[in-house]
């Protein structure tokens, strides 16, 4: 009796250690399948990009020397922030995974159809919904469901807007002639200086090259998308800038309060500026000691047509 009992004991303590073991084996592949990535590409390997949201024009972007741009829907600089929120998809890390994809329904995570795909380099990204602990995204790529951190990034909402670079102007553009409201700033024909119009004895080369240097850095807070359903504004002040070759970028001055926004309609996008972005792209830097002297005076600043500006 006591031999059974002893036999019984050590059956079960095997078989304890041997779901001990199984269990630590799981764990481990576990472990090893959490800490694959998403995908097998390499971020900086990433060259391609094409992101389709239902109903919406399909967005395309392309590295070249380095360089990302938008080449679809529209061809301009893209936001090198922005496109890094895409290329890191490529190894995120993944928290758990489905292979049998035979064993559920794809309509349970989302998938099917899916809320939005991105391809990266060709392999394509399906995203569904989230799981409702830890608010991870599920994402079919590769023949499996892979559980991720939710993507961030304005990327991701289905608008180019916020793929499209915050610089108003090309990098490294130079500058003809910018015209704003009331001013014609123009570079001379020989020599490195600038002429105004109207011309303005007070306009000195210095403040000249500020107001086109100002130009040339302005970036965006934030970029918007303009629907083709949004109406347009009725003969809006506009603001073009002439570069050296030749070509002409026109900005309509959508707003001034509580900020300034400059809408490129060729774009359908609208520059979310400071409301400072005034002074910095719509007139002549103020003269050394201006403030200083009003301030003396106890007087406010004029505008050459005598009105003050408004508060």
């Amino acid at each position: 009796m006591k031999h059974k009992q002893l036999n019984l004991i050590l059956g079960v303590l095997a078989m304890l250690m041997l779901g001990g073991v199984l269990l630590t084996q799981k764990k481990a592949a576990d472990t090893a399948s959490a800490s694959k990535p998403l995908t097998s590409l390499a971020p900086d390997a990433v060259d391609k990009i094409a992101i389709r949201h239902p109903d919406k024009p399909e967005v395309d972007l392309e590295k070249k020397n380095g360089t990302w741009s938008l080449t679809a829907p529209v061809a301009i600089a893209a936001d090198p922030f922005e496109v890094k929120s895409l290329t890191d998809l490529a190894s995120a890390k993944v928290s758990s995974t489905i292979d049998d994809l035979a064993a559920v329904k794809l309509k349970d995570f989302g998938l099917d159809p899916p809320a939005y795909q991105i391809s990266l380099n060709g392999q394509t990204l399906e995203f569904g919904g989230t799981e409702p602990l830890r608010y991870q995204r599920y994402v079919k790529t590769d023949g499996h469901i892979a559980l991720i951190d939710d993507p961030q990034g304005t990327a991701l909402d289905g608008s180019y807007a916020g793929l499209v670079s915050k610089r108003l102007l090309p990098e490294g553009a130079e500058i003809a002639k910018i015209e704003v409201p009331g001013l014609v700033v123009t570079r001379a024909t020989t020599g490195p200086g600038w002429t105004s119009s109207p011309a303005d004895t007070a306009a000195s080369s210095d403040r000249l090259q500020k107001f086109a240097d100002g130009w040339r850095e302005a970036r965006s807070i934030w970029n918007q998308g303009v629907s083709k359903m949004e109406t347009p504004a009725k003969n809006p002040e506009t603001a073009t800038v002439t570069l050296k070759d030749g070509s002409t970028l026109a900005f309509q001055i959508a707003a001034r309060d509580p900020q300034l926004v400059l809408e490129r309609s060729d774009l359908q996008l609208r520059y979310n500026l400071p409301k400072t972005a005034i002074d910095q792209l719509l007139k002549l830097p103020a003269l050394p000691g201006a403030d200083k002297a009003a301030d003396a005076a106890g007087a406010t600043p004029v505008d050459k047509s005598g009105t003050q500006p408004a508060p």
